[in-house]
């Protein structure tokens, strides 16, 4: 924060004295820069959420996949392993194969979509229904009823009647 204060204040003076273009350019590519390491770790975005829900938000993380077809998409990861999907949006016209296990700084609104205890529930029957007309393997199915589960031991821990996914429209993003 007081890097930003004194590099305005930089900027204010170089204007003032009638300081060379050049100095200008400096100034602004410091302030750029700045901007870049004001990005806070997916971590800490998805740790405090709900503080950041509908509202712009500059972060950065790893990106572990990329929609092969129409690049509209991308999924990021930080280092506790929490993943979030990331929407091509604003000025992003997509995400390309070659940014996959690199960091990038993503500036977007942070959105969410509620999973009701009745949508969980239709989950979980349509995995017990897999299991009986044998569509899928027992190891998929349990995987799927750990994560319904997982679902249902944060939203006892957490006093809500939803499951919380968050995702990302982007607007603007900057490799690292």
């Amino acid at each position: 924060m007081k890097k930003i204060i004194l590099s305005f204040a930089m900027g204010l003076c170089i204007v003032a004295c009638g300081g060379s273009s050049k100095k200008q350019n400096e100034e602004t590519s410091v302030e750029q820069k700045a901007s870049t390491t004001t990005a806070i770790s997916l971590d800490d975005m998805l740790n405090s959420a709900e503080e950041h829900l509908n509202k712009e938000v500059t972060f950065k993380g790893y990106v572990t996949h990329t929609c092969s077809h129409s690049g509209k998409r991308c999924f990021m990861q930080g280092d506790n392993k929490i993943s979030i999907r990331v929407e091509a949006k604003g000025e992003i016209g997509g995400f390309n194969r070659e940014l996959i296990g690199n960091e990038i700084a993503v500036t977007g609104i942070l959105k969410e979509k509620r999973l009701t205890e009745a949508e969980i529930n239709q989950m979980e029957k349509a995995i017990e229904a897999q299991v009986i007309s044998n569509d899928g393997s027992e190891e998929s199915c349990d995987t799927e009823r750990a994560n319904i589960q997982e679902m249902r031991d944060w939203m006892k821990a957490n006093n809500k009647d939803y499951f919380s996914i968050y995702y990302v429209d982007g607007k603007t993003y900057d490799e690292l």
